[in-house]
């Protein structure tokens, strides 16, 4: 009766951790916390950054941030083209057109060039956010609403924590509290990342049994 069914569903929800938490799920849930914390440096110090350099006002900043989503929203449209074109470097290339809207904005000396690291900004988080409900739902198939949930749960752990690692990232290895530090920081994580996921797309690709056959 009822104590059956308990068991039955206690197994199920066992089995269906164990089939969630592979090692590629959890490198996935990993990456996409790192990639939300560093993604963070932009949204925390923009505000910051625009009245330390005398480039305008709050309603400057939300004209940035207002095409910063915008731009996301299209490429999210538009995301199916692009990874038909990239394949499985696409994530990488979105944490590389980061780590580059980061390091222009960073350097901007005036609000076109912090602009335009805003836009570059906007696309390459159209793709990381598109990118973490694809993947985790591609490497979990059978679990995938569980691994999108969980992979929220990750993305929320990295942002809640950002401003605390990016801070004492940039007093550490910077010396300096600045906006600019801040972007500086998230722009050299994302390079980190963008390099880390070309390196474990390679190493799956060439681990990949060969099709028997092929070449000849």
């Amino acid at each position: 009766g009822g104590l059956e069914r308990k068991l039955i569903n206690r197994e199920d929800k066992a089995q269906g951790l164990k089939e969630l938490f592979t090692p590629k799920v959890v490198y996935l849930l990993l990456l996409f916390m790192m990639a939300a914390l560093f993604s963070f440096s932009f949204h925390s110090n923009i505000a910051m950054m625009v009245g330390e350099k005398g480039m305008g006002t709050s309603a400057d900043v939300s004209k940035i941030t207002s095409l910063n989503y915008l731009v996301a929203f299209v490429l999210g449209i538009t995301y199916g083209k692009l990874s038909g074109v990239m394949k499985d470097r696409t994530l990488a290339f979105g944490f590389a057109v980061l780590a580059l809207g980061l390091l222009i904005a960073s350097f901007s000396s005036s609000f076109a060039m912090l602009m335009i690291g805003g836009v570059l900004f906007g696309f390459g988080s159209g793709i990381q956010e598109v990118s973490t409900i694809y993947y985790l739902s591609n490497e979990a198939e059978k679990r995938a609403t569980m691994a999108i949930s969980l992979g929220l749960v990750f993305v929320n752990i990295g942002i809640t924590f950002s401003p605390l690692v990016i801070t004492a990232l940039k007093t550490t290895l910077l010396s300096s509290s600045s906006a600019a530090a801040g972007m500086l920081v998230g722009a050299a994580g994302f390079a980190l990342l963008a390099g880390v996921e070309l390196l474990y797309r390679n190493h799956m690709r060439k681990s990949k049994p060969s099709v028997k056959g092929e070449g000849e």
